[in-house]
């Protein structure tokens, strides 16, 4: 049969086993500057989420405890949008089209010292809608020439305070027919073309706008500038109208 048995011994003990207290301990770190934190660039325009992210250093020996992150609208006041988070990247919800949105982040490390809040340290403005574009009037009739007869269309459009347009598409209808694509996202410098029409008929124009975050406006298939080409007999008389339709 096995036995175990254990000794315990007093502090008064003339052997090496008198019992002992060890304390391990660290001074405080000597540490009073704060962090230095900031928001990492954002694009020029984004849509109505995006994401936000931060990342600072502390010189000193504590580290960073967490960061406070605000943000501002079209230069108002500022808003506390994050307090004493630890991640350094999250999502903005909710913007609203065209507004102006900076930001700007603090740190306050393990020691206590707190940075104190800057000027902003990044900025987007917000784009939800897509670019408003418009086929510029044409003549009511023409009649010089032979067909095939050629003639100028041109276009030109906005995009307010988004993105900017990237592209133009530009399509057209002889009389009631189907609409066809004459133009394909073309370069936003390019605002006009030359257009052969080979018969007589009512032809209707109609340019739709991509900005550059994607935005496509929507062709509603009305025209908004028309011309009627008119070469071979019976021959119309020019009347002071136009049959244009204006989308909004």
């Amino acid at each position: 049969v096995q036995q175990r048995e254990r000794a315990f011994f007093a502090r008064e003990t003339t052997t090496s086993f008198y019992p002992r207290l060890v304390i391990d301990y660290r001074l405080p770190p000597s540490d009073t500057n704060p962090p230095d934190v900031s928001v990492d660039p954002l694009p020029p325009y984004s849509t109505r989420s995006f994401t936000v992210s931060w990342s600072g250093t502390d010189e000193g020996e504590a580290g960073i405890a967490y960061y406070d992150v605000q943000y501002r609208v079209d230069d108002g006041d500022w808003l506390t949008w994050l307090e004493e988070v630890t991640f350094t990247a999250h999502e903005f919800s909710g913007a609203e089209d065209g507004r102006l949105y900076e930001f700007r982040a603090r740190g306050v490390d393990n020691a206590g010292n707190a940075e104190p809040f800057g000027d902003a340290q990044a900025q987007t403005r917000v784009d939800t809608a897509p670019p408003i574009s418009q086929i510029d009037p044409l003549p009511g009739i023409i009649r010089n020439g032979g067909l095939p007869v050629e003639f100028s269309v041109s276009w030109s459009g906005t995009d307010g305070n988004g993105s900017g347009i990237q592209c133009y598409d530009v399509q057209y209808q002889v009389d009631a027919g189907p609409w066809f694509l004459w133009q394909d996202c073309v370069a936003v410098s390019v605002t006009s073309a030359t257009f052969t029409a080979d018969r007589d008929g009512l032809y209707q124009f109609e340019v739709r706008a991509l900005d550059n975050l994607g935005f496509l406006e929507a062709f509603a298939n009305q025209g908004e500038a028309a011309t009627v080409v008119d070469l071979e007999a019976p021959f119309l008389q020019p009347r002071a109208w136009m049959p244009i339709i204006f989308k909004n």
